[in-house]
């Protein structure tokens, strides 16, 4: 085994228990009292996905915490934390429509968001 491997993995899981690193799962997003944002790429919470843990604020979707990928106008499907509220807008920097869900809520289809607020209890 090459002796670099052993190395890198636990780098890697370190990094992934600190909350650096978002390992690509289709399981829920955290714990009961979490506050986060659960986002996938494709429709009923299949394909890429990310969780954002919150509260925060992303004017765009391209550079997400954790994340190698561009979310803008990405996410087709998410689910949230039971205290997180989350507000996803149809333009950058929080313009368009904006849609609000609260409390845990799981959507299997939504218009991709090019922005959004998350905020927790």
């Amino acid at each position: 085994m090459n002796p670099l491997k052993p190395a890198l993995l636990l780098a890697f899981s370190a990094l992934a228990l600190a909350g650096y690193v978002t390992v690509n799962a289709q399981t829920s997003g955290g714990d009961k009292g979490a506050c986060y944002v659960h986002l996938f790429d494709g429709k009923n919470y299949k394909d890429d996905n990310i969780v954002v843990k919150g509260p925060g604020e992303y004017a765009d979707l391209k550079s997400l915490p954790g994340s190698d990928k561009d979310w803008d106008d990405e996410a087709d499907s998410f689910e949230s934390g039971p205290n997180t509220t989350v507000t996803f807008y149809s333009k950058p920097y929080f313009g368009g429509k904006a849609v609000t869900y609260r409390g845990g809520a799981k959507k299997p289809h939504i218009d991709e968001p090019r922005s959004m607020k998350i905020s927790c209890k």
